[in-house]
């Protein structure tokens, strides 16, 4: 366990594991390897008849494509009693399926020094054994205190949707050096008006309001806003499923009410405006929180289009 002071290995009945250890605050990473030589390898493959497939044999897959629910060997893990989410081990590799085996790694944050318990417990049963484990400093990441922002929030460029001299300004444009687009942006707002505008159609409800006088957009922008903020999860709903406050849907609810907050501005009123903030904080502590589980599973990385 490099980096740690001390650590205790317990295996529980039913395949449950707990890691018990001392440390300090950081991040710290768990890395994995499986014997699956008698796990059922034919429960990853689905016959499909959707993208064009007709009764086609695929796989290996990592998760059930009608339901999102994993097939990997998966374990809910907790982090001195609390929830983390649902770990998926690493999608399985063409030398791993050769040779019968899983590998996987996942991270978390551990807030303060002292004693802590990393509990991993079975998504349903799967018959694999763990070959190895290791604990170790996160060897990838690290938290770096007391950044400051490089610019204050006004400058940002979603801040200025707020001021109403941004809007004169386009409105000029559009009647003049940019009238190309007057068409497609009236489309654009016409498009609002329909049930279909959601959580992604905030800046458009903005543009509605300041460029077009659209009633009621601006009080449609503040309600999507009230129904996102009140969701117990940004993304998928259910926490046993792939992508729950994660993934595309997690990031595209941050990116949405993250504009909202900057461009509806003052008009948000203070009240609302401080839920708004205080929800972006927890899904943003939930986001991460599932970004450094998903470490090297694909749908986690933050390093392409998925989250």
């Amino acid at each position: 366990m490099d980096g740690l002071t001390t650590g205790t290995w317990e295996d529980q009945a039913g395949g449950k594991k707990r890691i018990r250890f001392t440390c300090g605050a950081g991040l710290y990473q768990l890395s994995v390897f499986l014997d699956a030589a008698e796990f059922d390898w034919e429960s990853l493959y689905q016959v499909l008849n959707v993208y064009g497939n007709e009764n086609e044999r695929t796989g290996p897959w990592d998760f059930d494509l009608k339901t999102a629910r994993p097939l990997i060997p998966s374990y809910w893990v907790h982090l001195d009693g609390r929830k983390l989410g649902l770990w998926y081990v690493k999608r399985v590799s063409l030398d791993d399926m050769r040779d019968r085996r899983f590998r996987g790694r996942l991270a978390f944050l551990v807030k303060e020094a002292g004693e802590h318990e990393l509990a991993l417990d079975p998504f349903q049963p799967a018959r694999v054994s763990w070959l190895a484990a290791r604990l170790e400093s996160d060897p990838e990441d690290r938290l770096t205190a007391g950044l400051k922002a490089a610019s204050p929030p006004s400058a940002l460029p979603a801040a200025t949707w707020a001021d109403p001299g941004f809007w004169a300004a386009l409105r000029r444009k559009l009647e003049t050096t940019h009238g190309v687009y007057r068409e497609p942006v009236k489309r654009m707002m016409e498009w609002t008006k329909t049930e279909a505008a959601g959580p992604d159609a905030i800046p458009f409800l903005v543009a509605a309001h300041h460029l077009d006088g659209q009633a009621g957009a601006l009080e449609k922008a503040l309600r999507i806003v009230d129904e996102t903020v009140a969701l117990p999860a940004w993304g998928r709903p259910r926490e046993d499923v792939y992508g729950h406050n994660g993934d595309i849907g997690g990031a595209a609810m941050l990116r949405n009410m993250a504009w909202a907050y900057h461009m509806v501005g003052t008009q948000l009123g203070e009240p609302r405006r401080g839920r708004l903030l205080d929800k972006l904080v927890c899904q943003g502590d939930a986001f991460l929180t599932q970004a450094l589980l998903m470490r090297d599973y694909w749908g986690g990385s933050l390093l392409q289009d998925h989250g």
